[in-house]
Parts: structure tokens; C-alpha cells; sequence
């Protein structure tokens, strides 16, 4: 039998075990994340966006509000800003259970940092928040602006979105819902329903348009927009439907699956310098590039463009990118829509040949997978 001393060290040591034991787990529990240029901020979980933007022809006013999550402990929250957008401090409200938090605000040209106000308490805790702000928007007219905004005429005028159309929790992987509504004299284009809460999409891929004196017409789920002083012949706008719709059919019979969108609007814009602003349902396209059909290189590069915009489609809504690897989504399109555009005009030697092998036996088997699967960000 033990005597007693060997039984107190025993007790002693069994309770030294179980403290340190403890400490470690409140330490690995309780200990907020530090702030770093390169954190991406995956324990904030960003659920809802509500966006309203206020038209005001020369800029825009948006007052948003973020549901989001704390999966961890923090000390500062970072949020995404643009230089074109001017934000006042007092309008950054932080809630917590419906109770504003004071906080102390750090606003630079692309971030806005957010720490508790008290310093002897000063950790944001795990749990669901709420912020709220409003942005004014500068509308500058250039080519890499968040907004694009064209007027000519004197009474023709486009404002249409590019990149960052507001501020944001920088993530990597995280998709929200958004409730949008937009206030305008214009008529509204929208890749989102508005005034409803939508699916989940990435803030990059939200998207809209605002358009005066423009002409929409619609056929199927194909619906084309462009300034209504455009002196094309109809059976031009025919054909861009027709093949339009075609070319979405030879990609759901390739991939064995349906296209995912009720509805693709296709925008021309008066000067784009050839390029396309791709977002899930809307599309950005110099209209010189869509319209002009004069001659038979020319409806070759109109014919093997539509199919580009159609894989650009596919690859938004079947694959998930950051910022970082965006680049290989858009050069994955762009080998998708010319090997099918090549494989459905090109008779000879489509069979035998090694990019034929190489996407039917990769691309195919990688895009058309039904039990598709993306992040939730449900409520915990």
C-alpha cells in the first residue's frame, strides 16, 4: 500500500496535470486572431449582404449592412474598400445581439479597421454581428473603374459595374446571399432579383447596369440590350439570338447538363476596346465586336466570341475561384469555347486529336458533376 506522502504527490500531481491541461485549452480557445497584411479573414464568415444603391448620376450612395460570423476571437475586423469610395466614419455602426459595440475606426484608401474602444476589453468574441455604413461612390470614366459610366449624345447614358461595387470581408472561399435594391431614373438591369434575398454568390460576380435610352429585347432566356438609336437590320439581332441559343444548347449537350441560369443578358456598350466584363447572367461587350457583321472573318470572330461568353458563363457558375487563381477559370473558358467551337465546325481530324482527348476525358468529366458542391454559410 502507498503511504501518505506518495498519495498527496500523487493527488499533486494529478491536479498540476489537469491545470496545465486547462490552461492550454483556454489558451488555444480564447486566443484572438492578430490582424496580419495577408490574413484573408476565413473565421470571419460573411452571410448576408443588404445593398441599396442610389443613383445620383454623377455618383452613387450605398448603405449596406454585412450578417456575418465570428467562428474565432479577434482583435480587428479588416474590411475591403475601393479608392473611389468615401465612406464617413459615424456611419459605421457594429452590432452584437442588437447592441451597438463602441469601436474606433481606421479608414485608409482600400481598408477600413475596426477595433473595440475599450482597451481593457478590447476582443471581438465568436458569435453573429452586424454592421451597417454608407459609401459614397465616385463614378469616374475609366476603363479599370469600379463603375463605367458612358454618356454621349447628350442623352445616351450607361453606368455599368466592373470590379468592387462595394465594401467587403476579404475571404476565400465564403459565398453570401444579397438582398439589392437599386434607386435610379434609369431603367435597371440586374443580374440579381431585386428586392429579394438571392442564392449565394461571390461580391465579385454581382453585377447591374443602368440604361437610358437603351432597347432590351428578349427571346427565350436570351435577352439583348442596346442603345436604341443602333441602325442594325433585325435579321442581324435574329442571328445573334439564334446562334446565341444554339451555342448555350452544344455546351448542355457536351456536359450532359442543363444551363444553370433562367436568364443571360447581353449588354453592348459603346467602347470597350474588344474586351468582355463576364458575370454570372449579364455580360459587358463592345458593341462594334457583337453587332458589326460585314464580313466572313468577321462572323468567324462574332461566332467564336459568343461561344467564349457562354464558357465564361459555365465556368462562373460551375467553379469557384479567388482572386489569385481567377486568371486560370478565364483561361480554362477560353480553351473550353475553342475546343467546342472547333469540334463543332472543324470536321476533320476533331476525332484523333489530343486536345479532343484532353477535354473530353478532363474538362468534361470535371464540369459536368451534378453533385456540385459549394460553401454554405449557414448560421451557427
Amino acid at each position: 500500500m502507498l503511504n501518505r506522502d506518495m498519495k498527496i504527490l500523487i493527488i499533486l500531481l494529478i491536479l498540476v496535470g489537469f491545470t496545465l491541461s486547462l490552461m492550454i485549452f483556454v489558451s488555444l480557445f480564447y486566443n484572438p486572431i492578430e490582424f496580419n497584411i495577408d490574413d484573408f479573414q476565413d473565421d470571419i464568415i460573411p452571410q448576408h449582404y443588404h445593398l441599396e444603391f442610389i443613383d445620383h448620376v454623377d455618383y452613387l450612395i450605398c448603405h449596406m449592412k454585412i450578417v456575418f460570423q465570428l467562428t474565432q476571437n479577434r482583435y480587428q475586423l479588416l474590411i475591403i474598400k475601393s479608392n473611389d469610395h468615401t465612406i464617413e466614419i459615424s456611419s459605421i455602426i457594429l452590432y452584437h445581439k442588437e447592441n451597438s459595440i463602441p469601436i474606433e475606426i481606421e479608414i485608409t484608401n482600400n481598408q477600413i479597421i475596426i477595433e473595440k474602444k475599450r482597451q481593457w476589453k478590447n476582443i471581438f468574441y465568436s458569435g453573429n454581428y452586424t454592421i451597417s455604413m454608407s459609401t459614397r461612390i465616385s463614378i469616374l470614366n475609366t476603363k479599370k473603374s469600379n463603375f463605367i459610366h458612358q454618356i454621349w449624345s447628350s442623352k445616351y447614358r450607361i453606368l455599368f459595374t466592373n470590379n468592387d461595387l462595394f465594401p467587403y470581408f476579404s475571404h476565400s472561399y465564403y459565398r453570401s446571399t444579397f438582398n439589392i435594391n437599386i434607386i435610379s431614373a434609369d431603367y435597371i438591369i440586374s443580374n440579381l432579383p431585386l428586392n429579394q434575398i438571392s442564392s449565394l454568390f461571390e461580391t465579385s460576380q454581382i453585377a447591374f447596369a443602368l440604361l437610358n435610352q437603351y432597347e432590351c429585347r428578349s427571346v427565350d432566356i436570351l435577352q439583348l440590350c442596346f442603345p436604341n438609336h443602333s441602325l442594325y437590320e433585325i435579321d442581324l439581332f435574329s442571328h445573334i439570338f439564334n446562334y446565341t441559343l444554339n451555342t448555350i444548347q452544344i455546351f448542355e449537350s457536351y456536359f450532359a447538363q442543363r444551363f444553370l441560369l433562367n436568364k443571360l443578358t447581353l449588354v453592348t456598350v459603346l467602347e470597350l476596346n474588344d474586351r468582355i466584363i463576364s458575370k454570372p447572367g449579364l455580360v459587358f461587350i463592345d458593341q462594334n465586336a457583337l453587332l458589326i457583321n460585314t464580313s466572313a472573318e468577321q462572323i468567324i470572330k462574332q461566332s467564336e466570341l459568343i461561344f467564349a461568353i457562354v464558357a465564361y458563363q459555365w465556368i462562373d457558375i460551375l467553379m469557384q475561384f479567388d482572386k489569385n487563381t481567377k486568371w486560370f477559370g478565364q483561361s480554362l473558358a477560353r480553351s473550353i469555347a475553342n475546343h467546342l467551337f472547333h469540334k463543332t465546325y472543324d470536321t476533320v481530324g476533331n476525332n484523333n486529336s489530343q486536345i479532343e482527348r484532353f477535354m473530353s476525358t478532363v474538362v468534361r468529366d470535371s464540369l459536368c458533376n451534378a453533385t456540385f458542391v459549394e460553401e454554405s454559410n449557414d448560421l451557427k
